[in-house]
């Protein structure tokens, strides 16, 4: 996302467990953009 005074919103849902669950988020920016990287992992019990 470019740094010119835009706004951006998200949302996410899903039903989790902190045993089996995890989420890792890392920002990284420069002088003329923001870049946000999210990662869920989830893990799926048959």
């Amino acid at each position: 996302m470019q740094k010119r005074g835009g706004g951006l919103h998200s949302a996410s849902s899903s039903f989790w467990d902190n045993t089996t669950d995890g989420s890792c988020t890392v920002r990284w920016e420069n002088r003329t953009m923001y870049c946000i990287v999210n990662v869920f992992a989830v893990a799926i019990h048959l």
